[in-house]
């Protein structure tokens, strides 16, 4: 129980730091608040999912921060969350064979891997 409310603590106090737009970002940044979606996301990889699969979240730990994190799942989980206005170190995805471009877009053709992927997802 002093885990959970230390974690929650702890998130609290980095989401209410967070900081102004950074130097050379749009204005479609945005730091997930509590009742958001994003923000179930970020708390559940800040404080679970670490621990569990940690391979999901390469260069991150339970001691990053929520910026971090909610910027991880804004660039490997294909704009999941927006991207933080807070100062992250994160700034691409690092995780191998991730990425989301619009240009890269496409529907994924029966029996690619892709298309594997995403059957298992909706169906798990």
């Amino acid at each position: 129980m002093a885990y959970r409310f230390a974690l929650l603590w702890a998130v609290a106090v980095d989401v209410a730091m967070a900081g102004q737009p950074q130097e050379g970002s749009d204005d479609l940044c945005h730091d997930a608040v509590l009742g958001e979606a994003c923000y179930n996301d970020t708390i559940w990889a800040k404080g679970y999912a670490i621990n569990t699969r940690p391979q999901w979240y390469p260069g991150l730990s339970n001691e990053s921060s929520f910026a971090d994190f909610q910027a991880h799942l804004h660039y490997c989980y294909w704009d999941r969350c927006p991207m933080p206005c807070a100062n992250t170190s994160q700034h691409r995805c690092e995780m191998v064979d991730r990425f989301w471009s619009n240009e890269t877009c496409q529907d994924a053709a029966e029996g690619s891997k892709c298309h594997m992927q995403v059957t298992w997802a909706m169906e798990h």
